[in-house]
């Protein structure tokens, strides 16, 4: 759960001391739970979907998997689930008012951010 992803570090039992340090690390995480600090020097490039077609493509997950049991209309979908953000990857606009927010701010993220939109 998100509680064994907040503690994961990317040193930590998954690599050799003696391998060089991960220079990516690709995650599906919102910004509060990036796998390192601030401090790092990272340089990030947030891959955005149109809002709609990721509910879409998030309603055909949520059928494709029986541990779901999802079963419901688009329209409840979207309505009851997706616009409140209570689905598997949480809220679609909370996830991108956190990295826009480093990318804007006067943080380690200003110019630190390429944000590559796709439909």
């Amino acid at each position: 759960g998100v509680e064994a992803f907040t503690e994961w570090t990317p040193d930590q039992d998954t690599q050799p001391s003696t391998s060089p340090p991960r220079r990516v690390i690709k995650t599906h995480a919102p910004f509060q739970l990036r796998p390192w600090s601030e401090q790092a020097g990272a340089k990030v490039v947030v891959v955005s979907r149109n809002p709609g077609d990721a509910c879409v493509s998030m309603y055909h997950h949520s059928l494709d998997i029986p541990a779901f049991r999802y079963y419901a209309s688009f329209s409840h979908f979207w309505h009851a689930l997706y616009k409140r953000g209570l689905v598997e990857h949480g809220c679609f606009w909370d996830w991108h008012s956190g990295w826009y927010n480093y990318m804007t701010g006067a943080g380690a993220g200003a110019g630190s951010v390429l944000w590559v939109k796709f439909e």
